[in-house]
């Protein structure tokens, strides 16, 4: 994944990459983040994943759709 972003002999310059879930890591993160580029994974499953809203009380919420 990093090679490909490094040598991916183009001008185009490239901000963000995908990546399935075994491109993801640690490593592969704070490498992209020292590149100045987004790692962005696509994660499998995530039907059956519950998503967890914070307590609006304190915080205003923008861009939540």
């Amino acid at each position: 994944m990093i090679e490909g972003i490094v040598n991916h002999s183009t001008n185009a310059d490239i901000q963000k990459s995908y990546v399935d879930s075994n491109g993801q890591s640690l490593v592969a993160f704070g490498f992209s983040y020292l590149l100045d580029f987004a790692l962005l994974p696509r994660l499998k499953g995530t039907g059956s994943e519950r998503l967890y809203v914070p307590n609006t009380d304190h915080v205003e919420l923008k861009n939540i759709s």
